[in-house]
């Protein structure tokens, strides 16, 4: 096996990776300050406030996710917990990503491939769309880059002592921070396979245990799963697919015909480039084409997975197979003996054909390549960086602190609303998820089993359903109950857009008004 390609040095390819993380950073960060968070974000930021051991209890309550990315964003908000910063952390995570798939690539293929890859990554509408959420999954694409670079370099038998443990660390952090990281994790861990059963039975025991090892560290999110659901997933018809793809190619908010062509574009692209290589054909079934496959099997055979964020995690390699595909690597490089060297090389075909095609593809690569980068970055000027983002709760508590007077009440029937509401209406230390929330027949009846030392380290309860904000009371209402006595002032109630108007005792509608997917009433007493 001839010597590995070594990761490129020097001050112009480092200059390089800057320069993408620079850009990918000026397209996330442009527009941020006319943003603000939206239900998942609040509830990300609520559950993350109040320091890591709170965020570990708060999590395994409240949300149908594993606890690691709130982890770090804990870390994250020590220092400050405004909007701004919160999408920093994405914005930083996504630049990783960037910087990290086009160093691991150029190592693999060469400096050009690897610019090339992360170039198409920087300015992926896809991956700036979630560039600045206050959720996971910049957090995950950066993880399943190092997924697939330490895998890789086990693989190739430049993994080091501690190859094994990188592989297991990066898998683990993917399923331990989306309930879905299996799913997720299914193209790399495919490729894995397929790879290492060419390399003998020692081999491929040692790569079997080292996944073993992921999945007994990953029963926790596997259990989460099991005993949770949301009800935003989807069965994928045509409409469900072909907004995947739309998203994907970049286009989700472009007119029809362009999201069309651009869909198309790429993925015939891709299907060319596939044929006439047998080892990106390899990677573009496993990487990009099996999670897709998996989730739609999951969907119809087990229960709803389908939606569009649950593969973020495919862009990196999209990026990467079509740099690959403009960009043919030319340089040998260490590799499972007979597959990727012969390919590169192209040994066993005809070498002057091989070479007429190496050369065309020279010249017309990388104009392609630079061309879809132009489309993506006139689709981020367009569409991504002008966009909007957040929903009611900041308009609703901003509303609230105009018209609300001391002796007041705002009235909220979940808490999920009362978190996010407070969080704009009295501030990040509003109080703590823990201490606001309806306990149910059934968790109160966990909680009686639970060994009395628990309860305070858990530190669980209702204390904080009903809280002063500058005389202003704010309540969180069990609907099981009857409606609590309010006595003089205004009521303001909170609601979702469905369902009429349920009449308040002693107290008459003046006024109502929708925030995105809020309703805000005001109710005035009857005398």
């Amino acid at each position: 096996m001839p010597a590995p390609l070594a990761a490129p040095q020097g001050p112009r390819f480092g200059g390089g990776i800057m320069l993408l993380v620079v850009l990918a950073a000026l397209l996330s960060l442009f527009g941020i300050p006319g943003r603000w968070l939206w239900l998942d974000e609040l509830l990300s930021a609520n559950f993350s406030a109040e320091g890591p051991w709170a965020t570990l209890v708060t999590v395994l309550r409240f949300d149908v996710h594993p606890p690691l990315y709130y982890l770090q964003l804990s870390l994250w908000m020590l220092p400050w917990q405004d909007d701004a910063w919160l999408m920093t952390n994405s914005v930083l995570w996504h630049g990783v990503a960037v910087a990290l798939l086009a160093w691991a690539a150029a190592g693999r293929y060469g400096p050009r491939v690897g610019l090339g890859a992360g170039l198409l990554l920087a300015v992926s509408p896809a991956a700036l769309a979630y560039a600045d959420q206050v959720r996971m999954y910049a957090f995950i694409m950066a993880m399943i880059v190092w997924v697939w670079h330490a895998q890789t370099r086990w693989l190739e038998g430049r993994g080091g002592r501690m190859g094994w443990l990188w592989i297991a660390l990066s898998q683990v952090a993917v399923t331990n921070s989306h309930t879905a990281g299996l799913l997720m994790l299914s193209g790399c861990v495919t490729l894995g396979a397929v790879t290492v059963m060419q390399q003998g039975r020692g081999r491929m025991l040692r790569w079997l245990a080292i996944e073993l090892l992921v999945l007994v560290l990953s029963l926790l999110p596997l259990l989460i799963g099991m005993m949770r659901g949301v009800t935003h997933l989807a069965v994928p018809g045509t409409t469900e697919v072909l907004e995947v793809l739309r998203f994907l190619a970049g286009a989700a908010d472009a007119p029809l015909p362009v999201a069309i062509l651009l869909s198309l574009a790429i993925l015939g692209g891709l299907v060319a480039a596939a044929l006439r290589d047998r080892l990106l054909a390899r990677d573009a079934l496993t990487l990009i084409l099996l999670p897709l496959l998996l989730a739609a099997l999951l969907s119809y055979l087990h229960r709803p997975v389908w939606i569009e964020r649950i593969f973020v995690p495919v862009l990196p390699f999209i990026c990467l197979c079509l740099a690959r595909a403009c960009l043919r690597p030319v340089t040998p490089i260490a590799a499972v003996p007979g597959t990727l060297q012969d390919e590169l090389t192209g040994r066993g075909a005809d070498a002057e054909r091989t070479a007429v095609r190496d050369q065309t593809q020279r010249r017309i690569g990388p104009a392609l390549l630079l061309a879809l980068a132009v489309i993506w970055l006139g689709l981020d000027l367009r569409y991504q960086i002008p966009r909007s983002k957040g929903d009611g709760f900041r308009l609703a508590a901003e509303a609230v602190q105009q018209q609300a007077v001391p002796g007041d009440t705002i009235l909220f029937e979940s808490d999920f609303s009362y978190w996010c509401f407070l969080w704009y209406f009295k501030g990040p230390d509003w109080g703590s998820p823990r201490q606001a929330f309806i306990m149910n027949a059934d968790w109160a009846r966990v909680m009686q089993r639970l060994p009395p030392v628990l309860t305070p380290l858990l530190g669980l309860g209702e204390n904080d359903r009903t809280r002063l904000v500058n005389g202003v009371t704010t309540l969180l209402w069990d609907r099981q109950q009857p409606m609590p006595a309010i006595m003089g002032g205004q009521l303001f109630r909170l609601r979702g857009p469905d369902g009429a108007v349920a009449p308040i005792p002693g107290r008459r509608l003046v006024a109502r008004q929708q925030y995105r997917q809020l309703v805000l009433e005001q109710w005035a007493p009857e005398s």
